[in-house]
């Protein structure tokens, strides 16, 4: 089942990820291609987020703040029956997003992402 495969190639990466990030940007595309076959849901949400920390750890900016972007657009879809990552509502990818901006040395973008009640314009404009 391309869910099930997509969410082992997503805690593998979870567990080499600091050590090893671009392993684990390597594996999370796998996942990423896995989920493409399956309708979106909270488990695109997870991936796309764990993508922005590897893209924070690799220094990448404009690739952190596109993988955060769509982790958040796809949090906010309706929860699909059997979604294996329903942990991965809104309010945890803002949180995620805000440790990435820390990662990146912008702890002041940070609280004021987790100061805005509502999360829009999270990355300056948006």
């Amino acid at each position: 089942e391309p869910a099930l495969q997509a969410m082992i190639h997503m805690r593998r990466a979870n567990i080499v990820c600091s050590a090893d990030p671009r392993t684990a940007r390597d594996l999370l595309g796998r996942a990423a291609g896995l989920v493409g076959l399956v309708p979106p849901g909270r488990l695109h949400a997870a991936i796309a987020r764990q993508q922005a920390h590897v893209c924070a750890l690799l220094g990448e900016r404009p690739a952190f703040e596109r993988f955060s972007a769509a982790a958040l657009d796809y949090s906010q879809a309706e929860m699909l029956h059997g979604d294996l990552a329903p942990y991965a509502h809104p309010g945890y990818v803002t949180s995620e997003t805000a440790a990435g901006l820390i990662v990146l040395k912008e702890a002041g973008a940070a609280a004021d992402l987790l100061a805005d009640r509502n999360c829009s314009g999270h990355f300056g404009g948006d």
